[in-house]
């Protein structure tokens, strides 16, 4: 049995995975790093090169030095001042991997003004990224009001994306142009970086695609980072490079999910209504967060949920540190601030001894109230039909009932095994938070040739096999064409148009209905125009959402897909360790294009939610991943995953697809951790939650 963790799951049968890619005098690509987290730097000094060996250096960028588009300045390699400890600085290329890694390894970083860890870290509260405030009432005169009170922090761990394959990037000229391959979300950014970087013109530049499989929103910029790397090799070496980060390179360097610690202070009125929120949100960002902004607007919507608070406060804070820039994960950051509101709603309910289904339904906003941050719902939520029925197929209130009286009796641990359940319910927002024109534009173009047979090129486009097949059927369908004859073109900048990031559900919202309107103009086209016809269908990313100093402005619930989640567990009264028993997902998202596929979607990315609760974490020690903590990382193995039942609310074949894939991660969560409550008589409050009152041994492979 292997000592680490498997990958996730998931790769496409057409693209190929960028290890595979062979190519004649390819040169390796390793990194040299920075040995502290701040300094400045010196000079670099490689051990003697050995022949057909280079050591290239910011000094060789002929370009921009920085990665282009984001909020942020990332260095492509750091020429001066140092933010984080293994930052890139250097890189070494050649013909043998294994010369390559030794002589990035044992190369000599002089720093000036490099201080000690701790000294760095004293530092952090000054570090701030993005900051923003929202009040709306009289919160401070609400809370002397108040008949009912919760204060508590929550926080969430670092989470590790464990791609199936590890991030890297390959460059090889092509004539006149470089050919750059990698596995990204977003192939525009990493054409303009390596134009950018080489100092040559777009039209120079040519991005494939390789397999990108289960990515959970964590190959967004940095393959940009990694494709001006490859493109530096290439041209200082004259030939093909790769770089290819080692598993664990990739564990240790690569973009984390920002850590999360969320403080909620909440109240309620004599008649056990919502009545105050005062919520203070801060994320770790490690060196620098490229969307620190849009996540702070998605937490923000995220704390506030859609429940009915008259007075609220809520501060979000984007914090620096010495750790790797950090990343997205399935949502901007939202998981940890649902996981926050839905375990102090769960509080607030247990408080008062309510059902907390039907507590977290009676405070939902109704059609046209006004919610905290300015806006009024145009049209009331599902979550309410969503309670009742997951409350029915979970027989929820009984257990909830019954565990509660159990635990309440309980004399001693030879009673039997400790079981809880708990239920949490939030919303997947369709409107980017960010009204950047490079991250909200969107396009598709679709051509039928004379052979009948249908193309569609997408930056866009699925990656994995059961999203592409359900282009292809739906496609097909709109034309009156077998499926075979449909074709999804792998992604490539030179046959797709430029689009915005693969996040947000991407290919089922924008991209979806980009290939149903394409595939419709088709149609109208087909038997009056000569064949070849092609369409290309262009979108923006409406109702974006932004946060100023007057509030919260967009719809964030105008196209939203909603999902309420119940968990059950079972504690072994002895050691106190967990094992769920049963998960229950009831989603309203629109027209389910293909519900064999978006259920097998949504139980993968339940097991994904449920091991961040329960076991995975990145732990972080003086602005370094601890020792042994990549062979101790734990991915949720399949044999210890619980029945999932997914319950689809069908709205009818008129309605427009919205997005799933980051449901459960806001659902399970709380759910859990609810559950996990109950059934340990005592509130828990982190993820991954602890239900002993010492810290749970990570499971032997």
């Amino acid at each position: 049995m292997s000592d680490r963790p498997a990958a996730r799951e998931g790769r496409s049968p057409t693209i190929a995975a960028l290890s595979d890619i062979a190519m004649p005098g390819l040169v390796h690509v390793a990194q040299v790093r920075a040995p502290a987290g701040e300094g400045r730097l010196r000079r670099v000094v490689p051990r003697q090169m050995p022949r057909g060996y280079r050591l290239v250096t910011a000094a060789d960028i002929e370009g921009s030095a920085f990665l282009p588009g984001l909020d942020v300045k990332i260095p492509i390699l750091a020429s001066d001042s140092i933010s984080w400890i293994g930052e890139p600085v250097a890189l070494v290329a050649g013909p043998d991997p294994d010369i390559v890694a030794e002589l990035a390894r044992t190369a000599s970083v002089e720093l000036e003004g490099a201080r000690p860890p701790e000294a760095e870290n004293g530092r952090l509260s000054e570090r701030v990224i993005a900051k923003r405030l929202l009040v709306s009432g009289d919160p401070d005169g609400a809370f002397s009001k108040a008949a009912i009170l919760i204060d508590d922090t929550w926080s969430s761990s670092i989470l590790e994306h464990w791609y199936s394959e590890p991030q890297g990037a390959l460059a090889h000229f092509d004539y006149d142009r470089i050919v750059i391959h990698t596995a990204t979300q977003w192939p525009s950014h990493v054409l303009e970086t390596v134009s950018a970087v080489l100092g040559c013109r777009p039209a120079e530049v040519r991005v494939k695609a390789t397999r990108l499989g289960v990515h959970l929103d964590g190959k967004i910029w940095y393959p940009s980072m990694l494709a001006a790397h490859a493109a530096l090799a290439a041209k200082a070496c004259k030939a093909p490079a790769r770089i290819l980060l080692t598993r664990e390179e990739d564990f240790r360097y690569s973009p984390k999910s920002a850590q999360a610690s969320i403080w909620i202070k909440a109240g309620l009125d004599a008649d056990n209504n919502p009545l105050v929120m005062d919520a203070t949100l801060r994320f770790d960002m490690g060196a620098s967060g490229p969307f620190a902004a849009d996540m702070l607007v998605e937490a923000g919507i995220s704390v506030l949920g859609a429940y009915r608070w008259p007075n609220v406060r809520v501060e979000a804070v984007a914090l620096a540190s010495k750790g790797p820039p950090s990343g997205a994960f399935a949502g901007l950051g939202a998981a940890g601030v649902f996981f926050a509101s839905g375990s102090m709603m769960s509080r607030l309910a247990e408080t008062i001894e309510e059902d907390p289904i039907s507590f977290k339904n009676r405070c939902l906003l109704g059609r046209a109230e006004r919610h905290p941050s300015g806006e009024s719902l145009r049209t009331a939520t599902p979550l309410p039909s969503i309670g009742d029925r997951i409350a029915r197929s979970s027989d929820f209130a009984r257990k909830h009932a019954s565990y509660e009286l159990v635990r309440k009796r309980r004399t001693s641990r030879a009673d039997g095994p400790l079981r809880g359940i708990g239920y949490s319910q939030a919303f997947q927002a369709d409107g980017m938070a960010s009204s950047k024109a490079p991250l909200s534009r969107y396009a598709l173009e679709a051509t039928l040739g004379k052979d009948l047979g249908l193309t569609i090129a997408c930056h866009g486009a699925p990656s994995r096999p059961g999203p592409i097949e359900t282009w292809k059927e739906e496609a097909a369908r709109v034309l009156g064409l077998p499926t075979e004859s449909v074709s999804i073109l792998e992604p490539d900048t030179d046959t797709a148009p430029p689009s915005g990031p693969g996040i947000r559900s991407r290919s089922v919202t924008v991209s979806g209905r980009l290939l149903a309107r394409a595939c419709a103009a088709i149609a109208k086209r087909r038997f009056r125009d000569p064949l070849p016809i092609s369409v290309r269908s262009t979108a923006g990313v409406e109702r974006c959402l932004t946060w100023t100093e007057e509030g919260i402005e967009g719809q964030p619930f105008s196209q939203a897909s909603w999902a309420g989640a119940v968990v059950e567990v079972e504690l072994d009264p002895w050691t106190m360790v967990a094992r769920p028993t049963g998960i229950w997902l009831c989603i309203d998202a629109g027209r389910i294009l293909s519900p064999d596929r978006a259920t097998k979607a949504i139980r993968a990315a339940a097991m994904d939610a449920l091991g961040a609760s329960m076991g995975e974490s990145v732990t972080f020690a003086d602005g370094i991943v601890e020792e042994g903590s990549y062979f101790s990382y734990v991915l949720q193995s399949p044999r210890d995953i619980p029945p999932i039942m997914v319950d689809f609310i069908d709205p009818g074949r008129d309605a427009a697809p919205r997005g799933i894939g980051e449901l459960p991660f806001h659902c399970v969560p709380a759910a859990y951790v609810s559950a996990a409550s109950q059934a340990a008589g005592k509130p828990l409050s982190s993820l991954p939650a602890q239900t002993a009152e010492y810290p749970q041994r990570k499971r032997e492979r």
